[in-house]
């Protein structure tokens, strides 16, 4: 790839940017049809990329965008859903933004949050002629509707061997849906073929140095977020214990809230002990096999 005056890119490290020629007709289709200069015909356009962890899905995406949008930079390169939202409101027509690690969740209920909170991001922004990446792990972990009815193609990164990179197939929006479809329950790629298959060289056109910065920042903050998550969770639960052990009881009023439930914990803590739940478990048990004689 050159630039305005001729000249091929080349990052810092001297890798040259270079795109396979099916890509690039493929690009060179969508392009009008997405930064369409009449307002209400504009499109957004959906790219999913996909692969192993290692597999240059973050190169990939990042020579996508910058071939449609020259402005590209990494202050539209995101790591959470709230910031996709965010970035998608202030993003321009004709401007990439790219979800990188789309998915980081460890459970199956995070991940049908996850898959709910981008649904509702697609649906809040009207066609502004946007050009949008997710980089994941694998297609098969988003939702279905989102595939289905939101995906325009699939870049899926593969590795012939361990750390060997710079290889991925092409799926068109038809092939797609018999992929997610066919493939969804064994997580395969062999049925369809791919469109085609390319290549792609290690040009990082974003400072590697900058963007480790800001994804491992990113990744900090998420798992924050995921430890209070978890606090609150377990705080749920005790207040469910404490409030299904006193609701029959004349010992709290009936009408206390999950709050007030809270602060009595929080006063009192350090003289409720587990022997004392487990007295009171008992004791209750007791009680009504007593009063049910």
């Amino acid at each position: 790839m050159r630039d305005e005056y001729g000249k091929i890119y080349q990052d810092l490290l001297g890798k040259k940017w270079w795109i396979d020629n099916f890509l690039k007709q493929n690009f060179d289709f969508i392009r009008p049809r997405v930064s369409h200069k009449v307002a209400h015909r504009r499109s957004d356009m959906f790219i999913i990329i996909d692969g192993p962890v290692g597999s240059g899905k973050t190169t990939l995406s990042f020579q996508c965008a910058k071939y449609f949008d020259p402005t590209f930079n990494l202050s539209r390169v995101v790591f959470s859903v709230d910031d996709f939202l965010n970035a998608l409101i202030r993003a321009e027509p004709g401007q990439a933004v790219v979800f990188d690690e789309a998915i980081i969740v460890n459970s199956r209920s995070a991940l049908t949050e996850f898959n709910k909170k981008v649904i509702i991001a697609m649906t809040q922004i009207r066609s502004k002629g946007l050009y949008l990446f997710f980089n994941i792990p694998s297609v098969f972990d988003l939702d279905r509707n989102l595939v289905l009815n939101r995906c325009h193609l699939l870049l899926h990164a593969y590795q012939n061997r361990f750390g060997d990179r710079g290889r991925y197939c092409v799926f068109d929006k038809d092939k797609l849906k018999m992929l997610y479809l066919k493939g969804k329950k064994l997580y395969s790629y062999q049925f369809p073929k791919a469109n085609f298959v390319a290549a792609f060289t290690e040009y990082f056109d974003i400072d590697r140095i900058d963007y480790e910065k800001k994804k491992q920042f990113e990744l900090r903050k998420q798992a924050q977020s995921s430890k209070v998550n978890e606090n609150d969770k377990y705080r749920s639960i005790i207040v469910q214990i404490t409030r299904g052990l006193v609701k029959n009881w004349e010992i709290l009023p009936q009408d206390i809230t999950v709050e007030q439930i809270i602060e009595y914990i929080s006063k009192f803590t350090k003289l409720v002990t587990y022997r004392t739940y487990q007295d009171w478990y008992y004791d209750k048990n007791y009680y009504y096999s007593k009063e049910n004689e």
